[in-house]
């Protein structure tokens, strides 16, 4: 079986928000990415981040990330 993935690179548009606590007891807060397609158009997608890594997006909203999944 093959596994598919992803790599999305955007700006960082808005600062985290708690969004739920996992039943492993981790907490997951959301935000929201902007991606300009190859045809110039941009998308906003919403995604969800850990705990582990809030800060360092809730220091760089405005600025570029990648994404890997």
């Amino acid at each position: 079986m093959e596994n598919n993935t992803v790599k999305i690179t955007g700006k960082i548009m808005e600062t985290p928000e708690y969004l739920l606590t996992s039943p492993d007891r981790r907490k997951i807060y959301k935000s929201t990415i902007e991606v300009m397609r190859t045809s110039g158009n941009m998308d906003v997608i919403p995604i969800q981040v850990p705990e582990q890594i809030v800060q360092e997006i809730r220091d760089n909203v405005g600025g570029r990330i990648t994404i890997f999944g």
